[in-house]
């Protein structure tokens, strides 16, 4: 996590968020992107620096990464059916561990997609892969050790 050169301790993650920042943001700016492009390139930019935090691991420092990104994706004007999308699976995991949280959670979100005017196509998949997330999560944190859970 830490390298120390010359008695100054440096620690890249922190560079790597300043220098994924500037890129995502010069990479979607650019006006003949649809959509989807800038959610695919901001993703893909995204992607490397975070996996590579993660392998330290210092899952605090890609917590800021996501958070940034969806900053960015927001200042860029995306749809907020785009930004329900891609936050949807974190709120499936943190309702998952209670039943009517699940079900009031998939509900709303069944309703902003259907009121964002998207195919029910969309809807249904965002829907069941939400659901799945949020039936999965509980089994994946049984499977931790005690003092994992804690932290």
């Amino acid at each position: 996590r830490w390298f120390s050169f010359l008695g100054i301790n440096y620690q890249p993650s922190e560079s790597a968020k300043l220098l994924t920042i500037l890129v995502v943001a010069r990479a979607i700016s650019k006006d003949n992107l649809t959509e989807i492009k800038q959610i695919f390139i901001a993703l893909g930019l995204t992607a490397l620096p975070v996996l590579l935090i993660l392998i330290e691991p210092d899952f605090g420092s890609s917590l800021v990464f996501f958070f940034s990104l969806l900053a960015m994706l927001v200042a860029a004007e995306l749809p907020l059916y785009y930004i329900l999308l891609i936050i949807s699976p974190v709120i499936s995991i943190i309702t998952s561990f209670w039943w009517i949280a699940i079900i009031v959670w998939i509900i709303v979100l069944v309703y902003l997609l259907l009121k964002a005017r998207l195919s029910w196509v969309t809807v249904s998949i965002s829907s069941i892969l939400n659901l799945f997330i949020a039936l999965i999560t509980p089994v994946f944190w049984n499977g931790l050790k005690d003092y994992q859970q804690q932290r």
